[in-house]
């Protein structure tokens, strides 16, 4: 029965089809889905796709279009096909009369073999090509077609496939051995050749999970001030409770004359806790700086830890009013910088902390101070973790489905330079590489931003790889394939240089997300209030 679900191919990218069409017989006619395989989730074409669909066009082969899309979906489907000649198929126009359309949808066969006869082919002839295996593979296997199965194109995704659909395809794909192709030209199913990408930064992230003896991690204890107060405060909590209870102890014992061997053990039990609040003196936080440390020397890098961290950097997260700054820094020899920056906001029992991770890459020249929040960290996908850094009116709308990943920002007067910078081949590496952080431009350096959750600090080895990797290619891809200094002329890039009003407008205080976490809770109490009034009055 498994075996079902097992796909004929197994490719890395829908733009690789031309070459297996060459190396396979037997095929007549390819039949796309669409939503996670020829766009992301509700998108449109990109160019590579498109050059891929005329390509197979010219080469005299049949293509069609077979989704279980419905509603405007559909008519949507119709129009982006239609100039390269490909019917959609879709529930609602292969449903026979008096049949419900949800029970032609995939896995059912009935779309397929509806496609095959309208283009005169056997189904042995149809090549099915999608991203999902219980419903593209298991309809291609049901009527006999041929299946390819690639891996879903961009994050996006229905809910309810999210949820139920996409788990068990990965058990699925184990059981079965599926793997995606290592040596494809493409990355990770979207279409950007690794030729054009500028090389992603590579370090040595293993120090991050050595293991730290005892004494290294004592040693460290005392590198900063934060470390000893630390210190000090495990030997507080430890020793003195401990002290207490010993006393209380000898107290008691003492009142059964046991006298001098009960003093004799009540020393010994101080002296024990005592032993022990020290030997617990070395915490987390100072384990994490023998691995950090270990890193940087791996890696032939400068780190520093700073407590009253003044920040001299122009980044946003750098400029927000706090107390209680802790800086860590790590300086690569190519100027690139990776850290965790922490400050303390708010007052006394309402103070809380903010930690933000890291990296800053060097650009060959400045540019206009361009903020793309992440969509994709978001409270409750609605309210940003950066609401509270810039003014809303410096909100930039561009074209395309870019605005489902990043909200733009620039500040009045540069927005036709910021369009001019994020050209449509820098918001796809954007897209593919750093959708899941906050990115930055500002004078001549690039930001990446990710605000820090417990246990994915700047010592985690998984944080550290993606956060560099992912702005090494966007930077790198910005040095090399950005036309922006051929736009303008050294004239208008001295201006810019020059002018304060190329930086973002900021807009620190209390803010859209703080003021979230007040609201919410009012909010679903009086709702909550609402309710239990009519339940009452009934």
């Amino acid at each position: 029965m498994i075996e079902l679900l097992r796909p004929t191919h197994v490719l890395s990218a829908v733009e690789e089809l031309p070459q297996l069409l060459r190396e396979t017989t037997g095929i007549r006619l390819v039949a796309f889905d669409v939503d996670g395989t020829l766009t992301e989730h509700h998108a449109t074409l990109d160019e590579p796709v498109a050059r891929t669909l005329t390509k197979l066009g010219a080469a005299g082969l049949d293509r069609c279009v077979i989704s279980n899309a419905y509603g405007e979906r559909v008519k949507e489907l119709d129009a982006m096909f239609t100039p390269f000649g490909m019917p959609v198929f879709t529930p609602a126009k292969v449903a026979p009369p008096g049949k419900r359309p949800t029970s032609c949808r995939k896995p059912s066969p009935l779309m397929i073999q509806r496609a095959a006869a309208d283009h005169g082919v056997d189904p042995a002839e149809v090549l099915m090509v999608g991203d999902q295996i219980f419903k593209d593979v298991l309809s291609a296997r049901r009527v006999g077609a041929q299946s390819l199965l690639v891996p879903r194109r961009g994050p996006g995704d229905d809910l309810k496939v999210r949820l139920l659909q996409r788990p068990p395809e990965a058990l699925v794909r184990v059981a079965l051995g599926i793997r995606f192709p290592s040596n494809s030209h493409y990355t990770d199913g979207f279409a950007i050749l690794k030729a054009d990408m500028h090389e992603q930064m590579k370090v040595d992230t293993t120090p991050l999970s050595s293991a730290v003896s005892l004494r290294e991690a004592y040693r460290a204890c005392w590198a900063t001030r934060k470390s000893k107060i630390d210190a000090v405060a495990a030997t507080i909590v430890l020793a003195i409770p401990s002290a207490i209870v010993a006393l209380a102890a000898s107290a008691y014992l003492n009142a059964s004359d046991l006298g001098g061997p009960v003093r004799l053990i009540t020393a010994a039990v101080i002296f024990l806790a005592i032993m022990v609040g020290v030997a617990r003196l070395p915490t987390k936080y100072c384990r994490s700086v023998v691995r950090l440390q270990r890193f940087a020397d791996a890696n032939h890098a400068a780190i520093t830890f700073d407590r009253a961290a003044s920040s001299d950097q122009p980044g946003k997260i750098f400029q927000r009013p706090g107390s209680q700054n802790y800086h860590t820094k790590i300086e690569f020899p190519d100027s690139t910088v990776f850290g965790e920056y922490s400050y303390l906001i708010g007052q006394s029992h309402s103070a809380r902390r903010l930690r933000w991770v890291y990296a800053r890459f060097r650009l060959p020249q400045h540019m206009p101070n361009i903020l793309l929040d992440s969509r994709s960290n978001d409270y409750f996908g609605v309210f940003s973790d950066l609401a509270d850094f810039v003014n809303p009116s410096q909100k930039l709308q561009l074209d395309g489905d870019f605005k489902k990943f990043f909200t733009v920002y620039a500040p009045q007067g540069y927005e036709a330079d910021a369009r001019h910078i994020l050209t449509p081949d820098i918001m796809q590496v954007l897209k593919t590489h750093a959708a899941a952080y906050d990115v930055e431009l500002i004078d001549n350096y690039l930001y990446v931003y990710k605000k820090r959750i417990p246990r994915f600090g700047c010592d985690n080895p998984q944080v550290v790889d993606d956060i560099l990797k992912a702005g090494s290619a966007v930077a790198g891809h910005i040095a090399r394939r950005n036309d922006y200094a051929s736009r303008y002329n050294e004239r208008r890039a001295l201006e810019m240089a020059q002018d304060t009003g190329r930086r973002l407008r900021s807009r620190f205080g209390l803010g859209v997300a703080s003021l979230a976490w007040f609201l919410i809770p009012l909010v679903i109490i009086a709702i909550s209030i609402i309710i239990y009034d009519a339940l009452v009055s009934r």
